[in-house]
């Protein structure tokens, strides 16, 4: 086969440690490059190229080969006749179908209204609230404001869901808020192009829940956990999500750039996840798979007639089945059935408890001692109240709290206060005292008790 494109240029060699200029004839055939120089010819497979690079006339190509890595270095005579070559090779061809791919992406969102209202939406919460607050921008301190303003705390949370949504809006100082912003503008224009805005909104919003789902099921202690992050990690998935559902509607160069990018940001950030302390790792990775399936769900075709006609019943399918993946988890018991919010629920009945034992406990003895009762019916009594305390001494040693949790002494002193209940009863039916004695004996343990609540 002849070839399709000839041209004079001069290869830069290294002989003896100098480059020196040789002639030669390039020659462009329809899958490989042939220079052909005076004391030979160089055969060169156009799908060894690696990477093309133009500086003024001269044209730098990389190539792979058995010998390993090497650059051939091209001098032509002007610059538009290396431009004319390069518009030849499939490579070149590849990054300009990219650069397109990456200019026609906004169909129905050209300027990212969303992405935008986004941002000014969280730096407006964070002036009201620090500048309401009197918070330290640096390093806020008074952590109760969070929960205040909406924050996600198990505790909390368990009862008002709704700061599942309202914690995505909130951050611990201004460097916190400065890089989910930066990250979110960086990579959520072109998750708003590829997605639409619409579509873009309803998964960002699943992405919050979300992040901050897997904050509560992952976290074995009740922290406090705000921030954009979770949110900011769904749109990393819902890139991550396109690129698989339409990896055939992606010039390959766009792939491969995409791909790469968004397995460092991943890469990168969970690295330094499990390196800083105090950042919720969980979250960034429940916001990452919210946005990886709500993208599947919802992606689009890039075709403009197809992306149309597929715009309702993708709408539709989202809102349909976002939700119900969120109330699933919600209402699946995997959150409502943690040790610590068990630990917590049965600390606040012991709680709500423990005074109202006191003053039953003063009644019948009282009743007792004025024989208002028998004995037989106040030792009946007496145990029905120390069967209260076995219950609930019972249900905590069920509890499997994390031998680091912070809340371990608390919960020490929990089975301490069920234990002294069971052994006060105990021994206040097991031995006969008179009046005076029982007397004696009540208001000892009544100051024991007080000296173990402390």
């Amino acid at each position: 086969m002849d070839y399709l494109v000839s041209k004079s240029v001069k290869v830069l060699v290294n002989i003896e440690g100098s480059l020196r200029e040789l002639p030669a004839s390039l020659q462009f055939y329809s899958n490989y490059l042939l220079l052909v120089m005076a004391d030979r010819d160089v055969r060169i497979p156009l799908s060894d190229i690696d990477t093309l690079q133009l500086q003024n006339n001269e044209l730098r190509i990389r190539i792979h080969s058995p010998q390993g890595p090497q650059t051939f270095a091209m001098v032509f005579e002007s610059k538009e006749e290396a431009k004319d070559l390069m518009s030849y090779l499939p490579l070149q061809k590849e990054a300009q179908e990219s650069q397109d791919f990456m200019q026609n992406l906004d169909y129905s969102a050209k300027k990212t209204p969303v992405t935008t209202v986004i941002i000014a939406l969280n730096i407006l919460v964070f002036v009201l609230m620090y500048g309401g607050e009197k918070l330290n921008i640096i390093n806020p301190q008074n952590l109760d404001v969070f929960i205040k303003w909406g924050s996600n705390r198990i505790f909390e949370t368990i009862d008002q869901p709704w700061r599942l949504f309202t914690c995505a809006w909130l951050h611990f100082g201004i460097l916190h808020i400065a890089c989910n912003m930066y990250f979110l503008h960086a990579i959520g224009r072109l998750s708003e192009k590829l997605l639409g805005p619409v579509c873009y909104i309803i998964i960002y919003i699943f992405s919050a829940f979300m992040g901050s789902l897997a904050s509560l099921l992952w976290n074995a202690d009740g922290i406090i956990s705000a921030g954009a992050s979770g949110a900011v990690f769904g749109v990393v998935g819902m890139i991550c999500a396109f690129l698989v559902m339409r990896r055939n509607e992606v010039p390959t160069t766009a792939f491969k750039s995409l791909k790469n990018s968004m397995m460092q940001i991943v890469v990168l950030n969970f690295l330094f996840g499990m390196s800083v302390p105090g950042i919720d790792n969980a979250a960034h990775f429940g916001g990452l798979l919210g946005g990886f399936i709500g993208a599947a769900i919802m992606s689009r075709s890039l075709d403009p007639k197809k992306r149309r006609a597929q715009f309702m019943p993708k709408v539709f399918l989202g809102l349909t089945c976002l939700p119900l993946i969120c109330m699933g988890v919600w209402k699946s018991g995997l959150i409502h059935s943690k040790p610590i919010i068990v630990f917590e629920q049965l600390t606040q009945k012991i709680a709500d408890n423990q005074d109202k034992e006191w003053i039953n406990s003063d009644h019948l003895i009282q009743a007792y001692i004025d024989k208002v009762i028998s004995e037989e019916e106040f030792k009946d009594e007496v145990n029905k109240e120390k069967e209260f305390w076995q219950e609930q001494l019972n249900a905590m040693t069920k509890i499997e709290l994390d031998k680091e949790s912070r809340f371990l002494n608390h919960y020490q002193n929990i089975l301490a206060r069920c234990q002294f209940q069971i052994d006060y009863r105990q021994e206040l039916i097991s031995r006969k005292r008179n009046k005076q004695e029982l007397i004696f004996f009540y208001m000892q343990k009544k100051l024991e008790w007080k000296e173990l609540i402390k």
